[in-house]
């Protein structure tokens, strides 16, 4: 059977968008597959690329979206600014279309809605193309732009032969009067293997890294701390709730912002300056601990006791699915696409959104019942689940047949 190219046109060579799309490429086998690229990427990027395409090529590609955190006259302006100067992604495809012509692909794959110059090429070239929602969008979502909704969704329609969403909660903001063929949801899988091994030595490894005792339990949560999206309030808020004779200790993890020199931009930098000041607020300064990046995923979860994601608009969260992995009890919002594995494989709990008195009754729950190490069998439900790595090959090879 001659071997399908695929060309994956990627918004980042690294980040949670593009994590899965790696993952894919290292354990599918089934495909030639090429990447573009909007900067070139870091020498660690450049060893997993080398190792899994067969190539790539860098090309600007401008996010079409408005920026988030700017005043909507800024937004306009910069959308303006910079069709003005050709950033309208024509100039993009056709650099990538004469890629696909040389290199003779067979399928374009988008793999975020933030860029569209993959679809604008795939269309010049003739060939089939496939986009990769993972984003909220449109007037509801936390991704807009200039076009009206369905305005929005026609384009990504027509300019697609398949759109994926990574979760139902995505396809739900397509108009519900779409029932387009087009449309299938397929989620990101991970190799719950990966989380086996010396739980005990890397809990204790980590745990002594924070200097965190053993009767000690730790409540952590692992999101971007520039996000206001991802709800840090409601899980320090909850913190304060809880008994302070309990021995709780409290971990974020996620690199520090930098201040911007353009005040437009420090929006994240002000939310997170906002969190400190609300911990410091609150008491909790003495218990809770601000982790920075970790990188070593498997580790991070195994010391935790308790793990809590309480975004409620959450498009997919990678980290959900991690924790479970991990066998960490996880405490997620009832709403958006975090709940969803939650209560279709029935792991973890899920609380009212927005709600720290109902969060903090559900660690609560976790602890009173002593069920900090009792979710070692979700290893075994995730790995004949759609949310593994087999599933999820195996699903998106079936698009390139």
């Amino acid at each position: 059977m001659v071997r399908k190219r695929v060309l994956f046109v990627l918004n980042a060579a690294g980040g949670g968008a593009t994590q899965g799309i790696k993952e894919y490429l290292r354990y599918q086998r089934d495909i030639d597959a090429y990447l573009v690229l909007p900067t070139k990427p870091n020498p660690i990027q450049e060893e997993w690329i080398s190792e899994f395409t067969k190539g790539y090529i860098v090309c600007e590609m401008p996010w079409w979206n408005l920026p988030n955190g700017m005043p909507w006259i800024y937004k306009k302006i910069l959308h303006w600014k910079n069709n003005r100067k050709g950033k309208s992604g024509e100039k993009g495809a056709e650099i990538i279309a004469n890629f696909i012509k040389k290199n003779a692909i067979d399928f374009v794959y988008t793999g975020s809605i933030l860029i569209r110059e993959g679809a604008l090429a795939a269309r010049k070239a003739g060939i089939k193309h496939f986009w990769h929602i993972k984003e909220t969008f449109g007037e509801n979502g936390r991704v807009k732009f200039v076009m009206r909704d369905d305005e929005l969704q026609n384009f990504i329609l027509n300019y697609s032969d398949r759109v994926i969403c990574m979760t139902d909660y995505i396809r739900s903001f397509f108009n519900q009067n779409i029932d387009s063929p087009k449309l299938l949801v397929i989620h990101d899988g991970i190799d719950p293997k990966l989380f086996f091994g010396d739980s005990k030595e890397k809990r204790m490894a980590i745990r002594e890294k924070y200097g965190i005792a053993d009767d000690e339990t730790l409540v952590g949560m692992v999101a971007s701390l520039s996000s206001i999206w991802k709800n840090h309030k409601v899980f320090i808020k909850a913190a304060a709730i809880l008994p302070r004779n309990k021995k709780f200790r409290f971990i974020a993890f996620g690199p520090e912002p930098k201040r911007s020199r353009n005040p437009i931009y420090n929006t994240g930098f002000k939310y997170y300056t906002g969190l400190k000041s609300l911990v410091i607020n609150l008491g909790l300064q003495n218990n809770f601990i601000w982790a920075g990046f970790f990188d070593d995923i498997p580790a991070l979860f195994q010391g935790l006791d308790v793990f809590i994601h309480p975004c409620e608009t959450e498009p997919f969260g990678r980290v959900v699915i991690e924790a479970m992995a991990a066998g960490v009890p996880l405490i997620v919002p009832n709403s958006g696409g975090a709940s969803e594995p939650v209560k279709e494989l029935e792991i973890g709990f899920r609380f009212d959104p927005n709600n720290e008195n109902d969060l903090a009754e559900k660690v609560m729950v976790v602890v009173e019942k002593g069920l900090e190490r009792n979710f070692e069998k979700n290893k075994i439900i995730l790995i004949n689940s759609t949310y593994s790595l087999d599933a999820y090959v195996r699903n998106m090879n079936q698009l390139f047949e």
